[in-house]
């Protein structure tokens, strides 16, 4: 007969035991290091635009007149890439948009360049603002763009 209640004295096997692997904490550092390689960390966290010469900002004002042309200029991805290699903030707005809360040397560009609109105003960094008729063409305006600096 067995007895139930002693136990047999059991050897103890010492198994091999093997960590799972972390699979979410490889593709959470792979992913963070795509994130920083490729450079679009910078996209969440953008730097101070500091402009490298004396023009500051950029003021395209628009309005319903405006040519095919200056509206593809007005609109132009190149020149977005031409302005910010050059560290210079480009804005864009109609003549029309109420501008009360906007900011001071918006205002400001607004009211210059009302009644000369298409235009672009050129707002420096020692608060001088010129102003020069929207070109027709891309490559009129980097001229424009280069002259200004």
């Amino acid at each position: 007969m067995v007895d139930i209640l002693v136990s047999p004295k059991r050897e103890t096997v010492k198994r091999e035991t093997r960590r799972p692997v972390p699979w979410t904490v490889i593709f959470a550092l792979a992913f963070a290091f795509v994130v920083y390689d490729t450079g679009y960390w910078s996209k969440f966290f953008p730097s101070v635009v500091v402009p490298r010469g004396p023009l500051k900002e950029v003021v395209i004002i628009k309005c319903d007149i405006m040519s095919h042309e200056q509206t593809i200029v007005a609109n132009s991805a190149v020149i977005d890439g031409v302005l910010d290699d050059l560290k210079i903030r480009k804005v864009c707005i109609f003549s029309e948009s109420e501008i009360t809360d906007a900011e001071p040397f918006i205002r400001d560009a607004v009211n210059i360049g009302k009644g000369q609109a298409p235009c672009v105003v050129w707002c420096k960094k020692d608060g001088r603002m010129d102003i020069t008729p929207l070109p027709d063409s891309i490559d009129e305006m980097e001229r424009q763009i280069r002259e200004q600096l």
